[in-house]
């Protein structure tokens, strides 16, 4: 099993919040001769696309995330590597897995749901929770 620390994980998570919020700083400065107010209205949309263009160029092409690749964290799935003296995998499980694959790529299945952590449910959350506070 390969051992990250955990403290390595959230400052890599920092890092990846600290990028968006760049991102982000220079996309209002974009948009700074508008209305003002308007692009407070869309915030947390706003969010969910600078998430989702990290998301998009660099997780989806199998890069690491800026914040990985900064800290140099490398993930593997553990599921796909056996352990010495050990059956993690039953029989059936494993002929159940190679069939999944003729029909869907668990590298894209694995990939879509974490945009879909990322992206479309830390977005809904937060538009979901400024109602709650009107």
């Amino acid at each position: 099993m390969v051992s990250i620390s955990r403290v390595n994980q959230v400052d890599a998570a920092r890092l990846d919040i600290e990028m968006s919020a760049m991102l982000k700083e220079q996309l209002v400065k974009v948009f700074s001769l508008m209305k003002p107010g308007m692009l407070f209205q869309y915030e947390p949309e706003l969010d969910a696309f600078l998430e989702f263009l990290i998301w998009r160029f660099s997780i989806w092409v199998d890069m690491p995330t800026p914040g990985n690749a900064l800290m140099n964290l490398r993930y593997r799935e553990e599921r796909a590597v056996e352990v010495r003296g050990k059956a993690t995998v039953t029989t059936v499980f494993k002929q159940g897995a190679q069939l999944l694959r003729l029909f869907v790529d668990p590298d894209v299945v694995n990939r879509l749901l974490l945009c879909n952590d990322m992206v479309v449910r830390s977005a809904t959350l937060v538009r979901y929770n400024n109602s709650l506070e009107r």
